[in-house]
């Protein structure tokens, strides 16, 4: 039986009922090549990094996608840590009557606070999702006081039983007519003459379908249990009926729809799917004038004099997911923009006020569903980092190094060698002198004196002991044969002085270049043309070749020098990605005629190729100051600055042999960008073209796009109202946001701020739960311009209530977010950005000080103290996770740079201004 773990304190809370939504996640398996499925729990049961998921397979579930489960202390403890306890989970059954009490107590433990609008999420969510037990349902009733608490849940059956399916419906009204408690069916008359039309031949009294479903089946499906709706139905035709109105509605962009004070009145019983259909029909109906624009309308949709069907429907058939708040989020955003005067979309302070207002308390978890707002990116055309080989070919050309063979640099490096490959050799020293511990005269009394002396020194020997093994240490022997005549067998171990068993400079020289014309490739020296008219002569040398062994690179850094490079076109090279097919004219008869079946086939790329190779041409003559040779190959000195940025300029970043061969495989300049998340198109045309490939480029997060996702989001290129973003609803209204550039078509700063906002509600709103007791964080102080920084939990019985909470998004990055719980503090006391590392620098203090200088007001001490003294500007960065000074440290023997906590030692891997963290 599965289980999970939990922390012992917020089990006594629950306690009297343990019940667990769980969610289904699949996850592809790299290593058998399948796809996992688990259920994780949802977001409020996640506690300290414990995801407590478990296999789909190990336990059943009433539904396909949501599982709700008992939990139950086992005896099994949960290694090494008191403070959690574990859980055996059983799938939760209504045939159990201590499972049912559960739900029952939980219900009335939520119903005590009156403005818990999810209260009846497990009782609504066992009603709906299980077959009621009315047995098991009366005996679980009787455990509760007859007089006070019995009523309370026999008016809860009558009134939540109205969303149930009509058999269930019945059911309880029998069961509440022995408790002397009337009630009546819910099944309005029109809902019922529209089923009967579409599917005459279904008695939907007898469906196990709730009244959500049977409404979602008479606006939208096509069919319903393989029977096909009769298109031939007059009423179907010229409807009367009101969900006839609205299927016809939403099924011909070109029909007429009168009742919006019926639909105003029913909107929530809709899905939320379909909600957001209905908004984007309105505005349809607005453009093609079936209808005159109210913002009342949109106000309904907005907010609902009926909001608790929408509850109700959420409890019933998503309990355990996000609350969608997309039609919310886009009515607010559009009547914000007219109300200010056609300017302003909503603020994180109103969008965050909306997604309090609307969430579950106790799970406090929204989706804003900005994928049926705004336009989502396909992938676009980027840079292909992982397979595109480049635009040029590169070889770098070597030459001895002279310096490199002066006696004091050979014995250098073969310690390096012996130390790399062996072990340094050393003595105890008696209280950090000269004196070994041999000689130390209290040792000489007493045998244990020295044993837990706090003086000892280390004096390391210039001995190495060196013990290779088998073939695989083939390598390190011939190296270290460069520089000695010590043979070294395998499996023995050898004691190796440097000065002793070193051999002469000569005689290393002589090695090294037999070794370099052995197995390196000896390249003649060239005589090359500068654009100047003069000639440069380059010297002889040689190129690494591919087969030779990392293990034998160190010895190529440390005795050769680059001289020269040979930079040529790389004659493979194409676009991919469809991003040049109007210059190739690869056009939709060329793709008939010639049986295209994909961007990447290989006339494509032939066609591509020829396009892009002049223009490679054209980009090295003009960064180079030397002319090709008869094959087309450029020689130039080594200047590791400009191959540095020939390599970026023209994307090869490996050196790889030029080919001719084109193949289907995804080795293009362009690629999609993919993501496991949906990401939003909204890129911003800087009047910039691509240097190599002379085709214009939007930014997007920061990279280059070839090719934007937002070619439909005008009026005249969008091919249904269904695709409508908030692009075309305020070109609708008269207010259109794209602008058309050379590199496609690029949003307004309007749809690009309300993206950004949008997304950085979604992450802040993601940390309000109090990591205690799980309920959600409320705001505290603030101002008008951001209440949405500092937060507490109420919760009277929580151990951390009125303690304080600090979410911010970092000032520098914009994409890291801060939370007090998690990042530490520099020595100044600001947090520390868990993604860039920023704190603090003299410009944040100049800034703070600036606002009292001009209101001629006295600078706090606070500040003044610490003007002159920010960090990141003086390269001074701290650890995230505990404070501690980072520090910059070179690995000997790799030569990689890595930056390390002085105090947790955590890694910061990369050399770049604001590091990322990779703990």
């Amino acid at each position: 039986m599965p289980t999970i773990d939990i922390l012992r304190k917020s089990y006594e809370q629950i306690k009297q009922y343990p019940l667990f939504f769980f969610n289904a996640i699949e996850e592809w398996n790299y290593s058998t090549h399948e796809t996992d499925c688990y259920w994780v729990p949802e977001a409020v049961y996640v506690f300290e990094g414990r995801s407590n998921r478990i296999y789909k397979g190990s336990i059943e579930s009433n539904t396909k996608d949501i599982l709700f489960a008992f939990g139950r202390p086992c005896s099994e403890q949960v290694a090494g840590n008191t403070e959690y306890i574990r859980l055996e989970l059983e799938s939760f059954n209504t045939k159990n009557v201590e499972h049912v009490k559960a739900v029952l107590t939980l219900f009335l433990t939520k119903a005590y606070n009156p403005s818990d609008r999810f209260s009846a999420r497990e009782f609504l969510w066992m009603l709906n999702s299980y077959y009621i037990e009315i047995p098991v349902l009366s005996t679980a009733l009787e455990s509760f006081d007859k007089q006070t608490i019995q009523p309370f849940f026999w008016n809860a059956l009558k009134h939540y039983s109205m969303c149930l399916s009509l058999p269930k419906q019945r059911l309880i009204q029998q069961f509440l007519a022995t408790k002397g408690v009337s009630s009546s069916i819910y099944f309005p008359q029109s809902l019922n003459d529209a089923l009967r039309c579409c599917y005459p031949t279904i008695d939907f009294s007898n469906e196990n379908r709730s009244i959500f479903q049977l409404i979602y089946i008479a606006v939208r499906s096509e069919k319903y249990k393989d029977i096909e709706l009769d298109q031939n139905a007059e009423s179907l035709r010229n409807p009367t009926n009101f969900f006839l109105q609205i299927r016809k509605w939403l099924g011909d962009s070109d029909y007429k729809f009168e009742d919006f004070e019926t639909l105003s009145n029913l909107f929530r019983l809709f899905s939320p799917d379909v909600q957001v259909l209905l908004v984007k029909r309105y505005f349809h109906a607005v453009r093609i004038a079936n209808v005159q624009f109210s913002q009342d309308i949109l106000k309904t949709f907005q907010v609902n004099k009926y909001e608790n069907w929408g509850t109700y429907y959420h409890c019933a058939h998503e309990a355990s997911k996000p609350i969608r708040l997309a039609v919310q989020l886009l009515c607010d955003n559009i009547l914000t923009f007219l109300n200010s005067g056609n300017t302003t979309l909503q603020t994180i302070n109103g969008t965050l006020d909306m997604a309090y207002a609307q969430c579950d308390t106790n799970s406090p978890e929204v989706d804003f569903g900005l994928k049926h707002i705004v336009p989502v990116c396909n992938g676009g055309a980027v840079p292909n980092t992982t397979y595109f080989s480049g635009f040029i070919c590169y070889k770098v050309v070597f030459s001895i190094n002279e310096k490199a063979f002066a006696q004091e640099s050979i014995l250098s490096n073969f310690r390096k060698y012996l130390n790399l490959y062996g072990r340094q050799q050393s003595e105890p020293l008696c209280h950090n002198d000269e004196t070994t511990l041999q000689q130390c005269q209290a040792r000489l009394a007493n045998v244990h004196a020295c044993d837990n002396c706090i003086s000892r020194g280390i004096n390391r020997l210039d001995k190495y002991e060196v013990k290779l093994e088998g073939d695989n240490d083939n390598p390190k022997r011939s190296i270290l044969s460069f520089f000695t005549n010590i043979s070294f067998d395998s499996g023995s171990s050898v004691m190796v002085e440097p000065t002793q068993a070193c051999i002469t400079s000569d005689e290393v020289r002589h090695r090294v270049e037999s070794w370099m014309n052995q197995n390196l490739q000896l390249v003649k020296g060239v005589n090359t043309k500068l654009k100047s008219g003069s000639a440069r002569k380059l010297q002889d040398g040689w190129l690494a070749k591919k087969d030779i062994g990392n293990d034998y690179y160190p010895i190529i850094r440390d005795y050769l020098l680059p001289s020269w490079c040979t930079i040529e076109p790389r004659r493979n090279a194409y676009i991919g990605r469809g991003v040049l097919n109007k210059e190739t004219g690869v056009d939709e008869e060329f793709i008939r005629t010639h049986w295209i079946r994909s961007s990447n086939d290989v006339k494509i790329q032939e066609k591509e190729n020829a396009v892009i190779i002049p223009r490679i041409i054209a980009a090295l003559n003009e960064r180079l100051d030397v002319l090709p040779d008869n094959n087309g190959t450029y020689h130039i000195p080594y200047e590791m600055e400009l191959l540095r940025k020939l390599k970026t300029d023209f994307y090869t970043f490996k050196e790889e042999e030029n080919s001719t061969i084109f193949n289907e495989k995804n080795n293009g300049f362009m690629t999609t960008a993919r993501s496991k998340y949906d990401r939003y198109c909204a890129p911003k045309y800087d009047n910039d073209i691509n240097f190599v490939t002379q085709l214009p480029f939007m930014w997007c997060r920061g990279k280059e796009c070839f090719k934007t996702s937002l070619g439909n989001q005008t009026l005249a290129s969008c091919k249904t109202w269904s695709q409508y973003t908030i692009l075309h609803l305020l070109e609708i209204l008269g207010f259109p946001q794209i602008t058309e550039t050379s590199g496609g078509n690029e949003a307004s700063e309007l749809i690009r701020s309300f993206i950004g906002m949008a997304n950085k509600a979604s992450s802040l709103f993601k940390r309000v739960r109090c990591r205690e007791c799980n309920h959600i964080l409320f705001p505290i102080g603030g101002s008008n311009f951001n209440r949405y920084n500092n937060f507490e939990c109420r919760v009277p019985t929580c151990g951390e209530r009125g303690k304080r909470v600090y979410l911010s998004q970092c000032h520098h990055c914009k994409t890291g977010l801060i939370d007090s719980r998690d990042s530490a503090r520099c020595p100044n006391g600001w947090h520390i950005c868990p993604k860039c590392l920023s704190c603090c620098d003299d410009a944040v203090y100049e800034r703070m000080a600036s606002k009292y200088v001009l209101r001629r007001l006295p600078i706090p001490p606070r500040i003044s103290e610490k003007l002159g003294h920010g960090h990141n500007d003086k390269e001074e960065y701290f650890c995230p996770k505990c404070g501690g000074e980072i520090a910059t440290v070179r690995d000997e023997h790799s030569g990689r740079i890595a930056k390390v906590c002085q105090v947790c030692k955590a890694v910061l891997r990369g050399i770049m201004t604001r590091p990322i963290c990779l703990w």
